[in-house]
């Protein structure tokens, strides 16, 4: 009788024993808005909205476990305690955070109103992820909660399988889509419906501006690429440190290549062997995140140096990787209207620069990048202007691949601001550009160009012996590349010509 009582008593408190936390989200403009929530109690054990979206995926001791409620409001019954609740909505808002106690009894109203500390838009600055693997049903509401002006997700997808997979959603948002395969959350939000990663080991090529119809997504890569380019879509090598870059490359068959990508996350980042890294480099890094993000920076270097003209792209992967929609992104400079034409059209173009958070903008005697100035050998001047949450002391432009460091300094008037010049004496060609790095976090931007007649870019020899060599080893490994015979062959065809390429420019 008496375990019967006390069984009847703890089933008639335990409700009680729970509160409720009940949160409303207001964008700068006092309107509800979907946004990334994180509640977590005392133990660092996540919580999760009913009717949000869930996202929870952990890879080693790296997690991201959040939910985005889609009305920008959102009611959790919670063990009574204390808990920690942050809310962010993309780059250019201010994160809350705050400590809530949930009460044994009753419920605890939040209102919060998000602040922004920049809008890129106002200069003609308009965001992007190039690489998300999040489901078509839910990416405008994942777009609007990450402040994302476009997005190219992944809908059609092969790796070394024989068969190719694609959002079960795919023929449905095509219906909905325009002519063009751009479906419009908004006027200022939009994603295109078809885009395709095609992705043996250690290689990946992402193909966007698709339109309505997909490819045959076959190897070798190289073919692949060029037969995505002949039909006017974008070809993006999602990383630099892909084994296959240097051969798509010299055989023009990619325009952008990621350097905030799908390896850097909120919570860390991914440092493991993918590719080259960290084992067949140009030369030695340490197995960090910023050394992952250096040793991309080096290899992106010596293919312009090598004289291809490949721009930025930027991804986050969010929905394989455990990482926010938009985590990296691109920003794409669009004067006038910015329509999904003209953005892709300034991507190709490079107008751009990526950045897993600080913006990055840079300017050379006036010229923005993916922009060409000539003249006879003198100086110039850089520009550097970084926004940026937190203060940032320096960056640094590069030229042809040697680093010069540019002092920031508050810019008057703006409390995000920060700004620098550089006087550049250039002798004969070159490219030029900016970056930024600490720890995980990087901005970079796309390439502009300065031309002096006779004068074409110098080809560091060894960097193109590094990159022929690359290539010798690619050969001698190709019965490991995916596909029967037939595909084999036709890949080592493509080696010997892009092997052809470097040689090329080791000759005297």
């Amino acid at each position: 009788m008496r375990a019967y009582r006390l069984a009847c008593f703890l089933a008639c408190v335990a409700p009680a024993l729970a509160g409720t936390l009940s949160v409303r989200i207001l964008d700068e403009n006092s309107r509800p808005t979907p946004a990334r929530v994180y509640v977590t109690d005392a133990s660092g054990k996540a919580y999760f909205a009913p009717g949000a979206i869930v996202y929870d995926k952990t890879r080693g001791d790296l997690s991201e476990r959040h939910f985005v409620p889609p009305g920008g409001a959102f009611t959790l019954d919670l063990p009574a305690g204390p808990y920690r609740i942050e809310i962010e909505r993309g780059k250019e808002y201010l994160p809350v955070g705050e400590r809530i106690a949930v009460p044994s009894v009753g419920k605890v109203d939040k209102t919060v109103r998000l602040a922004r500390w920049v809008r890129m838009t106002d200069e003609g600055w308009y965001s992007g992820d190039m690489h998300p693997h999040r489901p078509l049903a839910d990416m405008a509401t994942l777009m609007e909660a990450d402040d994302l002006n476009a997005a190219v997700p992944i809908t059609r997808w092969r790796r070394t399988t024989p068969g190719i997979e694609q959002d079960p959603q795919l023929d449905a948002f095509l219906a909905k889509a325009d002519a063009g395969g751009v479906y419009h959350a908004t006027d200022r939000r939009w994603f295109t419906v078809l885009n395709e990663e095609l992705e043996p080991r250690s290689a990946a090529l992402l193909v966007s501006r698709l339109g309505r119809a997909g490819t045959v997504l076959e190897y070798p890569m190289a073919d692949y690429a060029a037969a995505a380019r002949r039909r006017g879509a974008l070809v993006d090598s999602e990383k630099a440190t892909s084994v296959e870059l240097p051969v798509v490359a010299a055989l023009g068959g990619v325009q952008l290549v990621g350097l905030a990508n799908n390896h850097l996350w909120r919570s860390g980042c991914y440092a493991g062997a993918w590719g080259v890294w960290p084992d067949a480099l140009p030369h030695p890094y340490p197995a960090t995140c910023e050394g992952f993000i250096r040793a991309g920076f080096e290899i992106y270097y010596g293919l312009l140096n090598m004289g291809f003209p490949l721009k930025l792209s930027a991804g986050s992967a969010s929905g394989v990787h455990p990482v926010p929609l938009g985590w990296s992104r691109i920003y794409v400079h669009v004067p006038g209207n910015p329509t999904p034409r003209a953005w892709f059209a300034a991507l190709e173009t490079g107008r751009s620069f990526a950045t897993t958070g600080p913006m990055l903008l840079l300017r050379v005697e006036g010229h923005e990048p993916g922009e060409e100035f000539s003249g006879a050998p003198r100086e110039v001047t850089a520009d550097l202007r970084m926004l940026s949450r937190q203060p940032i002391a320096a960056a640094e432009v590069v030229v042809n691949g040697h680093v010069e460091r540019v002092a920031l300094a508050p810019e008057t008037g703006r409390p995000h601001g920060f700004r620098g010049t550089a006087r550049l004496r250039l002798d004969g060609s070159a490219w030029i550009a900016a970056r930024w790095v600490e720890g995980r976090d990087t901005a970079h931007t796309s390439p502009l160009y300065y031309r002096v007649a006779g004068k074409p870019i110098p080809v560091p020899r060894e960097q193109a012996a590094w990159f022929a060599g690359r290539v010798e080893q690619l050969i001698a490994g190709i019965q490991d590349a995916p596909g029967g015979e037939a595909v084999r062959e036709r890949t080592l065809a493509r080696l010997r010509q892009a092997l052809a390429v470097y040689r090329s420019k080791l000759a005297p």
